[in-house]
């Protein structure tokens, strides 16, 4: 639990005597600053996600990377991103079958996952015999590409991909035929074996 004090008239330590003080075998750490308005948990580490570590970027280091990814190697740069997206969701897909998450309920997983992780702000999946149709709402990756005259969620279409290989287990092809950055209202990815 992260608790903010800066508008609270009890101080940390009130608090946390408190809580101590009612509830047995409790761990309360009380965390300053490092400079005013910005706190860093520098008690826990690693920072775990769905049971595993993970990391956080800020948009400008996501655009250094995708971005600048693309600019500098054309679409060398693109097929990269893909590549990089589907061994992603080839991997987020292969530890869902570990964890024995229900195969139908996997898209579900990966959906939340990804909403929970920033990476879209809402997915809705429609999964068919031998197809998919994937819709995504604000993805940081084509919100990026804003103004291109072309899709620009390769990294999403890789993850995409490569979780509906493993899903399907058979190759699939993925197209991302609405995109944000071209004006569309939402991203739409079809896959089909």
């Amino acid at each position: 639990m992260f608790l903010d004090f800066s508008r609270s008239e009890a101080s940390p330590t009130e608090v946390k005597e408190a809580i101590i003080k009612n509830i047995d075998n409790i761990n309360i750490y009380l965390i300053e600053p490092i400079l005013p308005g910005i706190t860093v948990d520098r008690v826990h580490f690693p920072l775990l996600f769905l049971n595993e570590r993970a990391v956080i970027f800020r948009e400008s280091a996501l655009k250094g990377w995708i971005v600048d990814v693309r600019e500098k190697f054309g679409t060398g740069g693109e097929a990269l991103l893909y590549h990089i997206g589907f061994n992603m969701g080839y991997e987020i897909y292969e530890s869902y079958s570990r964890e024995d998450v229900r195969k139908y309920k996997r898209w579900t997983i990966l959906c939340l996952m990804l909403y929970t992780a920033g990476f879209a702000e809402k997915m809705r999946v429609n999964v068919s015999e031998n197809s998919v149709n994937v819709k995504v709402w604000n993805n940081i990756e084509c919100s990026m590409g804003r103004q291109s005259k072309k899709p620009y969620g390769q990294l999403l279409r890789g993850i995409i991909g490569g979780f509906a290989t493993e899903y399907f287990d058979r190759k699939v092809k993925v197209i991302e035929n609405r995109c944000i950055a071209i004006g569309d209202p939402y991203c739409e990815f079809l896959v089909y074996t």
